[in-house]
């Protein structure tokens, strides 16, 4: 990245893209644990767009993960999921402070046509980036590496055989 490049035009694109990935991979693991467990997502999941309030739903106090027995997962894959979880909760933190209201990212222009101007350093776009890239596996897969070691059933699997 060259120091006369505009960060808005050039990377908000990127930021965008990878935060509409998060929202998309929180979505789809708290709809998926829904299909998988005795947890139920609010309605208002699939209508917000807040990365904190969607992580919080994924990973906080009241979450399908502090209602799911982990016990039979080994020391090593707890230890990756909480610590992949941290980072996960530290970028969102970092791209909501950019996105205030969930908003800026998916709308650059205002009302009237004026561009936003979101201001960040170029070391935080290369912090994004990089905390995404490690990240990505995790939420794409969690349900998953849950699934394989018993701590969520497949359901589905138990309906298609009832259905004659």
């Amino acid at each position: 990245m060259e120091n006369n490049e505009d960060i808005n035009k050039l990377y908000l694109p990127i930021l965008f893209l990878i935060r509409q990935s998060i929202e998309l991979g929180l979505k789809a693991n708290i709809y998926g644990a829904q299909e998988m467990s005795d947890y139920t997502a609010p309605n208002w999941v699939s209508r917000n767009h807040s990365l904190k309030k969607l992580f919080k739903q994924f990973s906080g106090e009241r979450s399908y993960f502090s209602m799911l027995d982990l016990s039979c997962l080994d020391e090593e894959t707890m230890q990756d999921i909480s610590t992949k979880s941290d980072k996960l909760k530290l970028l969102t933190d970092k791209i909501s402070m950019l996105d205030k209201d969930s908003y800026y990212l998916r709308y650059p222009v205002n009302a009237v046509g004026q561009r936003r101007n979101i201001n960040f350093k170029r070391d935080t776009i290369l912090e994004i980036i990089s905390a995404y890239y490690d990240i990505d596996s995790f939420l794409t897969f969690i349900n998953q590496v849950l699934l394989d070691n018993g701590v969520l059933v497949d359901y589905s699997e138990m309906r298609d055989s009832l259905i004659p």
